[in-house]
């Protein structure tokens, strides 16, 4: 999670801050939405199918 772009970290162990945190997105829905498509974006860029599939390819074809 990269904080406030893709998500919102909070410290561990600290239920306030969870609270807070909360307590704002769901006080800002557009907020949310962002960071959730930020968020997928993400994942699909550097952890999606397509690129397991290159890598997997890259593994084959030049060895263990």
């Amino acid at each position: 999670v990269n904080d406030g772009k893709t998500g919102l970290l909070v410290p561990p162990a600290d239920p306030a801050s969870l609270a807070n945190v909360l307590g704002t997105i769901l006080g800002d829905p557009h907020r949310a939405a962002r960071l959730g498509r930020a968020a997928r974006r993400h994942v699909e860029q550097h952890h999606g199918l397509a690129r397991m599939v290159d890598e997997v390819e890259a593994i084959l074809h030049n060895g263990w």
